[in-house]
Order: structure tokens, then C-alpha cells, then sequence
């Protein structure tokens, strides 16, 4: 949901607003879509997410296998700014969810 409001005091540590207009997310697709990607060398996984996060993908999942040669290392911060980036530079309402760690089993869960 997006929301238009008004500030109609401001403390020291809070904020208060008015809720003049609420109204669903304009700039994402209808369907959820999710991106299955193996882990990928060098940067080329967040070359990944933000495509995906261009195209309307909800959620990015990056798996590691047998056949992977990168290494298994937790960037989760790192993508999440990514794609709260790429969301920013889309026009996206949402940012999506991004998922590291996964084995190639579990995604088949």
C-alpha cells in the first residue's frame, strides 16, 4: 500500500501524520515472479539482481550446487541494497526479496 499523510507534529523522537489517502502499489506487476539463479563469480550476481528487479521480479534466489565455483559467502546486506537501489531506479513500489545461501535441494523444496 502506498500512502499520502501530512505531518501534524513533530517531537524530539516521533512523528505524527494524518492519513489523508491510501492506495494500492501502481508500478508492480500482477503476478509474483521469482528468479532462481546458481551463484555466479566476481559481481556478476548483483549484474543479476538488477535485472531482475527491472523486469518486476518479487523475489531473487541464489543457490549454490555441485557445478558452482563461487564461493558460498553471505552478502545479504549487500544485495539488499542493490536491489533497493535498482527498486528506486526502476520506479518500483516494492523491493524485493533477496535470498543467498540456498542449496541447490533446498530450492527444489
Amino acid at each position: 500500500m502506498n500512502y499520502d499523510a501530512v505531518v501534524k507534529e513533530v517531537r524530539k523522537n516521533s512523528v505524527s501524520f494524518e492519513l489523508i489517502k491510501s492506495y494500492e502499489f501502481e508500478n508492480e506487476p500482477k503476478i509474483d515472479i521469482t528468479v532462481y539463479c546458481a551463484l555466479l563469480k566476481g559481481g556478476s550476481n548483483e549484474d543479476v539482481i538488477k535485472q531482475a528487479v527491472e523486469l518486476g521480479a518479487n523475489k531473487i534466489v541464489f543457490f549454490s550446487s555441485s557445478n558452482c565455483i563461487a564461493e558460498k559467502r553471505e552478502k545479504g546486506e549487500k544485495y539488499a541494497k542493490t536491489a533497493r537501489q535498482a527498486a528506486m531506479q526502476a520506479g518500483r513500489d516494492r523491493i524485493p526479496e533477496v535470498v543467498s545461501g540456498v542449496t541447490f535441494a533446498e530450492m527444489i523444496d
